[in-house]
């Protein structure tokens, strides 16, 4: 279950880059220790990795896909909502990760790092 939420190095820099739960909050991290069980988080929400993707999407216009890779390796494309169109600005076709959880967490640090940089 702890696949399905952003790790504590994420969630800070989510909120750093303006993320807040909004009554949505399933689990929270106490110190670095994820906790369930907040329906408001009073600490550091730990959103789910779909939220987080909604997040990115809805505030920068930023779409994230995992995706298969041609053996049994899967990626992460990256792509923005430009005059009406997607995109791609980024692609990991060089870093095959062995999961699909390892590359959305994968997807989710380069969103991130490009958030990051613009600011």
């Amino acid at each position: 279950m702890n696949d399905d939420f952003c790790t504590y190095e994420q969630s800070k820099a989510l909120k750093e880059l303006g993320y807040r739960n909004e009554g949505n909050c399933y689990a929270c991290f106490i110190g670095e220790t994820l906790d369930f069980g907040y329906a408001d988080c009073p600490f550091l929400p730990a959103p789910t990795k779909s939220q987080t993707l909604r997040f990115f999407r809805d505030k920068f216009g930023l779409f994230g896909s995992v995706w298969r890779g041609a053996s049994i390796t899967w990626n992460f494309t990256v792509r923005l909502f430009v005059d009406g169109q997607l995109r791609e600005i980024d692609s990991d076709w060089k870093v095959s990760m062995n999961t699909y959880e390892d590359a959305e967490s994968a997807l989710i640090d380069k969103l991130i790092l490009l958030v990051g940089e613009k600011k």
